[in-house]
């Protein structure tokens, strides 16, 4: 499960490492992660260009592309300073290693510059900036984005943290052309909401995330995420003296005159989990749509340890909501939706969520 931890408090993790952060230890360890990434995503080389603000997430920009100029791969690479003061020591390594720094953007240049390069690291701003990207950062984000658009994916961007002008906590959908649309973002200690939530999710395209030598044990979590793996690991496999009632029996509530196509869906889906057997309860039009799709699947309520309530049921129908309210206080596990939201409250205390 990824966890994603605020990043206020992972700002202040980062400050109080004391020396790792102070010499740059850290940053270079960032760094190092994001040329890997690059060199796995983009193997053999090509054009790179750093996006490099004032904050560490230049200075990560600056130390990866030195990294990936200095190292075997025929990369060349270029950086442009889109803040006031790059980090000095990045800067310095950057230009030792024979990449072309960019001290500004030139006027009318920011689409040649896209159509240069095969990869894009950007670090302009990170988890401390709020509200959009404007000036020069903006012509030069607009610029990659109409030349993605236009040139079959390329350049491909890789972010460094987040993606710049998107909200670090999550809440805000960005800015249209004031922002960074990356391919894939490279995070480290731990996740952050921006990374899980569904307004700034798909801005980050897929997230890694880098241990670079910090505690973040005692860093709360403020969203969690499942991946692909977790749900295979969470769903039991099937012993060879597995029956129905040892895979679990499922009950479902679902589907209306109006929406029978939702007990349908529910029903479908629930046997693609594999469950052992399912139970359908529900009106006579979507029962007999069910059995059409699934003649697997048992009508009437019976022996059932698990429940699904509400798809597509009538809220203004006292029958079903006395049904689904029962069935609620059952004990079991139970997931609620749309018609059964008002059964929350009435799930026992202690009860299985």
């Amino acid at each position: 499960m990824m966890r994603a931890c605020s990043p206020a408090e992972v700002r202040q993790l980062e400050r109080s490492a004391g020396a790792p952060y102070e010499d740059g230890t850290l940053m270079r360890r960032a760094a190092g992660a994001v040329a890997d990434l690059v060199r796995r995503v983009h193997p053999g080389g090509g054009q790179v260009l750093a996006l490099v603000g004032s904050g560490g997430n230049g200075g990560d920009a600056l130390w990866a592309v030195a990294d990936l100029a200095g190292g075997r791969d025929a990369w060349t690479a270029r950086a442009l300073l889109l803040g006031e003061g790059a980090d000095g020591q990045a800067l310095a390594a950057a230009r030792a290693a024979g990449v072309e720094v960019v001290e500004h953007l030139p006027a009318g240049s920011a689409h040649e510059l896209a159509a240069q390069v095969d990869v894009v690291v950007d670090g302009i701003v990170g988890l401390g900036a709020r509200g959009g990207l404007s000036g020069a950062a903006s012509r030069m984000a607009g610029a990659i984005a109409e030349q993605r658009a236009s040139g079959g994916g390329a350049p491909l961007v890789v972010a460094v943290d987040l993606p710049s002008g998107v909200d670090p906590e999550g809440r805000r959908a960005p800015e249209p052309g004031a922002h960074v649309r990356a391919d894939h973002t490279v995070t480290f200690t731990c996740a952050k909401p921006a990374h899980l939530l569904p307004a700034t999710c798909e801005h980050c395209g897929e997230v890694a995330v880098v241990d670079i030598g910090l505690d973040a044990t005692g860093l709360g979590t403020v969203v969690a995420g499942w991946s692909e793996a977790d749900l295979r690991s969470a769903l039991p496999v099937p012993r060879r003296d597995a029956h129905k009632y040892s895979r679990g029996v499922l009950g479902v509530v679902a589907g209306s005159e109006v929406y029978p196509g939702a007990a349908v869906l529910t029903s479908s889906a629930a046997l693609h989990t594999g469950v052992g057997m399912l139970r359908y309860v529900g009106p006579r039009r979507a029962e007999d749509l069910v059995l059409a799709a699934c003649p697997e699947a048992v009508p009437g309520e019976g022996r059932v340890q698990a429940w699904v309530l509400g798809p597509g049921t009538p809220v203004d129908d006292a029958m079903v909501q006395r049904r689904q309210a029962r069935l609620a206080r059952s004990g079991g596990p139970a997931l609620l939706d749309a018609g059964a939201l008002g059964q929350v409250a009435c799930r026992p205390a202690g009860a299985p969520r």
